[in-house]
């Protein structure tokens, strides 16, 4: 299209059970972007690999909703393709979630890392995080080193059925008022949250499909 960039102007999608998608944002350099969504849920896509890349999708200003569950294939929801560029440019190009409220992961066995280290700087206003059941998950944040990182709005962390999560850089998750781990055996993080947080959670995370919180319910009562 002349080369010009072209905004898709959805403010909300729903992908459920498109099992012949394997990449879903990802293309030529500035082809396209998504400045005006604020909700994306993605569930059942069952080969689905990648859903963005750094290189077409810099900038998800409005973004506040992220969810994404049962895609069991799922390796990236970034995928950092400015690894081999210095460190300016990767500065300016990075992807940025300056408004996402709330992250949602669930039941992804090949994801290993939730986003890649270069994106925690621009999660300032992320209120709530859960990731339940990712058998491969390892960190948080992938980096090289034992890069400090703050998510300084951060009040609500559920890490519940991960049994490879080891490292999380630093991050300070003590600091989560409301935060509930369960079978994350290679974690020394504990759980402060009571069962009436749950309704709290469900708050600030409209859309959550509810059988999670009920099995979250039933955790804390045992």
């Amino acid at each position: 299209m002349d080369r010009q960039q072209v905004n898709l102007e959805l403010q909300d999608i729903d992908l459920y059970a498109m099992h012949d998608i394997i990449c879903l944002f990802v293309g030529p350099k500035n082809s396209f972007a998504l400045r005006n969504l604020t909700r994306l849920k993605i569930v059942q896509c069952e080969i689905l690999e990648i859903v963005f890349s750094t290189s077409i999708l810099r900038c998800l200003t409005q973004l506040v909703y992220l969810r994404i569950e049962d895609c069991k294939e799922l390796k990236h929801i970034i995928k950092d393709d400015m690894q081999n560029q210095n460190s300016s440019n990767s500065l300016s190009s990075r992807t940025s979630f300056p408004n996402l409220k709330t992250l949602v992961v669930v039941n992804c066995n090949k994801l290993k890392c939730v986003f890649p280290v270069s994106v925690y700087k621009e999660l300032p206003a992320l209120k709530a995080m859960m990731i339940i059941e990712a058998d491969e998950l390892e960190e948080i944040f992938n980096s090289e080193n034992d890069q400090k990182v703050e998510i300084p709005n951060l009040s609500f962390l559920v890490l519940d059925q991960l049994p490879s999560i080891f490292h999380v850089q630093g991050i300070q998750f003590q600091a989560v008022k409301n935060r509930f781990v369960q079978d994350c055996p290679k974690l020394s993080l504990t759980s402060t949250s009571t069962p009436t947080d749950i309704f709290d959670i469900y708050r600030i995370c409209p859309g959550m499909h509810l059988p999670i919180f009920f099995k979250t319910i039933t955790c804390w009562f045992q």
